[in-house]
């Protein structure tokens, strides 16, 4: 869904839970869990989905039958209004599910259905029903200025502040997921009980590193041809059980970042243009380490550092290389450059 469409079904939605002229079917879908769950909530909120009615029907994961899920529909309600099936990460919007998609054409109006989903194909016949009956809405993630915004609220309801530098500091750190983000929150809080203001030491002290960023200091180490820093990022990424061929594949990504601002910088695009040119996908914190990274490198370099990590992770679903042996070769090629 386009960025604009993303924020017009997101508006569509708080409208139908203000005025309570609710959809029977809703699809709740992208990244950002904590708002995801929180609307999903909301919404059972306003059809009054208690987990013990017995009018109200939960399937989760890849046990969620299709032929299941529309007998349950076309079950009248006991003593009620309606019925609520829920269904959470069943993969059907990912997969495609044809009996779900024409039982949609004309579904058991005392039924509601209220979806929640990870990863979605728009593509799909099952997704255009939806859109086309009820509402689906993509919940993306949160723009920098107000994950910002709501790290200081946080900290001033405990009487704690964080300065801005910080704060793009521990965004960096812990990436802009919000459940993942109050989660590091509440342990800086924690650590920092004594004092009024959380610092950088803080972070580094308590709070967990996403594994993207992580792979960003690895490039950092490979740039400046610091072979015993990049290996021992390396070293720590498989000690947290990260399989090779998932770093190859992010360094990849890193590295097609890297090409795009870098191309844009040649084009004379300031930074601040850049970073509204991808302020649906990424962080202008994220576009900033682009950015610093692509000014160590030639384009030749990233082309040909592209060319490496795709011959890796070749040679690693192919069977063609031990994937530990691959990576540790991928970091030692890449120094070269």
């Amino acid at each position: 869904m386009k960025p604009k469409d993303a924020q017009a079904s997101l508006e569509q939605l708080k409208k139908d839970l203000s005025t309570r002229e609710l959809r029977q079917i809703y699809l709740l879908y992208g990244q950002e869990r904590f708002f995801r769950n929180f609307y999903f909530q909301k919404l059972c909120e306003a059809f009054d989905a208690k987990a013990d009615d017995m009018n109200v029907n939960l399937f989760q994961g890849k046990s969620a039958q299709a032929g299941e899920i529309i007998d349950l529909a076309e079950t009248l309600p006991f003593l009620a209004e309606r019925r609520v099936i829920l269904v959470k990460e069943s993969g059907f919007f990912r997969d495609g599910s044809d009996q779900l998609a024409e039982y949609f054409k004309e579904p058991c109006p005392s039924t509601v259905f209220l979806f929640l989903e990870s990863e979605v194909n728009e593509t799909r016949a099952l997704f255009k029903r939806v859109k086309e009956k009820g509402l689906a809405v993509e919940v993306t993630a949160q723009g920098e200025a107000f994950l910002k915004t709501n790290i200081g609220a946080y900290l001033k309801k405990v009487d704690k502040r964080i300065s801005e530098e910080t704060a793009e500091y521990l965004l960096a750190k812990t990436g802009s997921d919000m459940a993942t983000l109050y989660t590091e929150l509440e342990k800086l809080v924690c650590y920092a009980y004594d004092r009024d203001v959380i610092t950088r030491q803080d972070i580094d002290a308590i709070c967990s590193e996403t594994v993207e960023a992580q792979v960003y200091r690895m490039i950092d180490a490979i740039a400046e041809k610091n072979h015993r820093r990049a290996m021992a990022l390396y070293r720590d990424l498989l000690t947290a059980k990260e399989p090779p061929v998932k770093i190859i594949v992010l360094l990849g990504q890193q590295f097609l970042w890297i090409a795009q601002v870098k191309d844009d910088r040649e084009r004379s695009l300031s930074r601040d243009a850049i970073v509204a040119k991808y302020a649906s996908k990424r962080q202008s914190f994220q576009i900033g380490k682009y950015l610093q990274q692509a000014a160590r490198y030639s384009g030749a370099q990233i082309e040909s550092a592209l060319s490496r990590i795709a011959e890796a992770e070749h040679a690693v679903k192919s069977g063609g290389m031990d994937p530990v042996i691959a990576v540790e070769t991928l970091i030692t090629g890449l120094m070269t450059l």
